[in-house]
């Protein structure tokens, strides 16, 4: 329990850092203002949870 607990939180935090780094580096290369990184890395992050319930269903969709 004690590992998956650490690995939960691993997961959890490092997604904080790319994200960081990511939006750094568009405000840097392209001086994209950062409450519009916030909403398109919201919006994929949305996107990117909601695609784990969708995933069963395209097999059957697709008929594979």
């Amino acid at each position: 329990m004690k590992l998956s607990s650490l690995f939960a939180l691993d997961s959890f935090a490092g997604g904080f850092v790319v994200q960081s780094f990511a939006a750094y580096w568009f405000y840097l290369r392209f001086g994209v203002n950062p409450g519009t990184l916030g909403v398109i890395f919201f919006c994929a992050n949305i996107f990117a949870g909601f695609q784990h319930y969708w995933r069963p269903a395209w097999p059957r969709a697709w008929a594979l």
